[in-house]
């Protein structure tokens, strides 16, 4: 989901019975298990493993990575958590009101590391969200 405010990210994470995850918490899954790595898959830039823009920022988008816009869901392999699209598609509200997204010849925002504040009445086409869930026991 994209076009949400933070408050209506946090009204719908309350709702479903959720909630957004911290910056250190989305890091955490967003590594999916490597540690000491610039990237949620290893240390060397690859536009093939998130749907990323490529080209120059913000004139022209090639879509080498088969997409122009957002992507599908799972439209690339999941990280060693099983989670998909933990970097680039769209930035994600966290608790912290941090997201994450941007362009490697514009910034460095396709690190897990990498956070960026956004005013919290700000939905637009590239700002969505995840929910964090405690484990389930028992």
């Amino acid at each position: 989901m994209v076009q949400v405010s933070y408050a209506d990210a946090e009204a719908f994470a309350r709702w479903a019975g959720g909630s957004l995850p911290s910056e250190a918490r989305w890091e955490f899954a967003a590594r999916g298990g490597l540690n000491d790595q610039v990237f949620a898959w290893g240390n060397t830039w690859n536009p093939h493993k998130a749907n990323t823009w490529q080209g120059p920022f913000p004139s022209r988008n090639t879509a080498e990575d088969g997409y122009c816009g957002t992507a599908p869901v799972a439209s690339f392999p999941a990280n060693g958590y099983g989670l998909f699209d933990m970097t680039g598609n769209v930035w994600e509200w966290t608790r912290d009101w941090y997201s994450i997204l941007c362009s490697p010849d514009y910034c460095s925002r396709y690190r897990p590391a990498a956070r960026e504040a956004q005013s919290p009445d700000t939905g637009t086409s590239h700002i969505g969200f995840r929910l964090a869930q405690r484990p389930l026991h028992g």
